[in-house]
């Protein structure tokens, strides 16, 4: 019989997406309503004897407070206006997609896609914008972004070599 890696009434993405939230110190606030409910039924306590190490940086998580600033429709809208203007050959983004990078619940360690590479790029430029109209809501999120952002071109440089996403999409 095989190991699982994880509690059952798990899957394997959402709790990676936790442990992904918590290596990148983000706040308690990003946590999805499933993965904060999973935490709170056993979750946490699996990890303390499974994964201690974790379990540390995942409690940590919880009493850390920050904004969560996104409204993943104006995100989505954001980005689609992206995709007009830059002309790339994109199918328009959903506000569902904007949350599934922001929440990690895309794993950046195996993801390729172009299209997840854009949507984390226009979160990441939108961030940017933020912080230059003053809005400081955004300095966390900025670096949340763009460790998703690095942890991909990894990937991406792993998986097809050195070549740049963005061009592939015009």
């Amino acid at each position: 019989m095989t190991r699982k890696k994880y509690p059952p009434g798990i899957t394997t993405k959402v709790a990676k997406s936790i442990e992904l939230l918590a290596t990148v110190k983000a706040p308690g606030s990003w946590l999805s309503r499933d993965q904060y409910k999973f935490l709170l039924t056993g979750g946490l306590d699996w990890y303390k004897e499974h994964k201690p190490h974790l379990a540390k940086e995942i409690e940590e998580m919880l009493q850390r407070r920050g904004p969560f600033p996104f409204d993943f429709y104006k995100l989505a809208d954001y980005i689609n206006d992206r995709i007009l203007s830059e002309k790339v050959k994109i199918n328009p983004v959903l506000p569902i997609e904007t949350e599934a990078v922001i929440r990690f619940k895309r794993d950046p360690f195996l993801s390729s896609s172009p299209k997840i590479y854009f949507i984390a790029d226009s979160i990441y430029k939108y961030c940017k914008e933020q912080l230059e109209k003053g809005n400081k809501d955004f300095e966390i999120a900025e670096q949340i972004i763009g460790k998703y952002l690095e942890w991909m071109k990894l990937n991406i440089e792993r998986t097809k070599g050195d070549v740049n996403v963005m061009e592939e999409l015009k």
